[in-house]
């Protein structure tokens, strides 16, 4: 399979390249809106679809921070500790009412299925991001790319044979709504409704600060001062990946610790802080050139999403909540969170969506109880049966 994909390439010199799949999922090579670089992207059509002679709904995953589609709708790794395709297994659910679902590896990423081609074991989610998130971090791209290859998805797939136009719905996952929004609300796409797992309602800005000058230093201080005693600083720091992605942030805190006491936690705090603000306004003020990204990927990434605020229009984007760039769309957003997601301060979000719905009739939101931030299952990696059911209904209804 991976012979194969490198002779499409070479040998390809039209607008796509496509090879075929498993379970009807087809796969496309695609040139940028920008022609700088190509994507890779995924239709997976029900089996009992003859193309061309019926046109279908579609429903377009956008993906997070830092992550491939292969995560959530990947027939061909069906087991993240589950039996259902993808993380968050809604794949099958959704093909099998017939809808049509599409979804991309955003640029700069390396795909799940080629980084664990030579795996022939179910892995967990943790496992993959150990094995390969870190050959996955962006290097070049910014929020204008991520949004520009939206759109080079949305066209594309409007060519297919077999595509409604007017019945496409956008799933977009947690930090994929803050771009959907935007391409959406500024006209470069259509589409009936939104639904997100895990959006945000605060700007980028605002959620990256709080994990980072709030959530951190409550991590450390709520482990450490628990135990009474010290705390292994590999465990902190695998915590802290795990929840918030800030690892790596937390371990250049200790260089030269392999435990944490509760007096290290004052000063800690007050350096997370100190090192937010610098590295902002390095983000901000430094030229966009080859210095600028050497000394950018220098900087021990504080977060996943952090990387972007090197994007020229900073204060366009990262200050902007996604709620304002759809305040004249006219279709349904709705919002999916869990009830124990540790991403966002959910409080504040909702507050923002209570404050928007009184003028938007259409714009709702929902807590799943027990969940994280994925609407994973407490304790596990897995979406519940009801949990799937009661977002395919919502889309089913906004496809209708």
């Amino acid at each position: 399979m991976k012979f194969l994909c490198v002779v499409i390439l070479l040998f390809c010199f039209s607008n796509s390249c496509k090879s075929e799949s498993i379970q009807n999922e087809s796969e496309y090579v695609i040139k940028t809106a920008d022609a700088q670089s190509t994507l890779r992207l995924y239709i997976r059509r029900p089996t009992t679809q003859i193309t061309g002679k019926e046109k279908l709904p579609v429903v377009i995953v956008i993906p997070g921070t830092d992550a491939t589609s292969d995560l959530y709708f990947n027939p061909l790794f069906p087991n993240f500790e589950q039996t259902e395709d993808g993380m968050l297994g809604l794949g099958d659910f959704l093909v099998s009412n017939n809808i049509i679902l599409v979804r991309y590896d955003t640029r700069g990423i390396i795909a799940g299925r080629k980084c664990m081609g030579h795996i022939k074991r179910a892995l967990s989610f943790s496992e993959y991001v150990n094995l390969c998130w870190e050959n996955d971090q962006r290097i070049s791209v910014d929020f204008a790319t991520l949004r520009s290859d939206i759109e080079s998805v949305y066209n594309f797939v409007l060519l297919q044979e077999g595509i409604d136009p007017e019945r496409v719905c956008v799933l977009a996952y947690s930090e994929g709504f803050v771009h959907a929004a935007n391409v959406i609300g500024n006209r470069r796409i259509s589409a009936k409704g939104i639904v997100t797992i895990g959006g945000p309602a605060e700007s980028p800005y605002q959620v990256l600060s709080k994990q980072i000058t709030q959530f951190l230093p409550k991590l450390l201080e709520s482990e450490v001062q628990n135990t009474q005693k010290p705390v292994s600083l590999d465990f902190l720091v695998s915590l802290a990946q795990k929840k918030y992605w800030l690892g790596q942030k937390l371990q250049s805190l200790f260089p030269d610790k392999a435990f944490i006491s509760y007096q290290d936690i004052a000063p800690a705090t007050q350096k997370i802080k100190n090192d937010f603000e610098k590295d902002l306004t390095i983000y901000r003020s430094a030229p966009r050139d080859a210095t600028f990204v050497e000394r950018r990927n220098n900087i021990k990434r504080i977060a996943s999403s952090m990387g972007y605020l090197k994007d020229k229009f900073i204060e366009k984007s990262a200050f902007v909540e996604p709620l304002d760039d759809l305040s004249n769309f006219p279709g349904d957003i709705y919002f999916y969170y869990g009830e124990l997601d540790q991403r966002l301060e959910l409080v504040s979000n909702i507050q923002i969506i209570e404050r928007k719905k009184k003028n938007n009739p259409r714009l709702d939101y929902q807590i799943l109880a027990n969940t994280g931030h994925g609407l994973e299952e407490s304790g596990s990696e897995i979406m519940s049966l009801k949990n799937k059911q009661n977002i395919l209904r919502k889309i089913l209804d906004i496809l209708k």
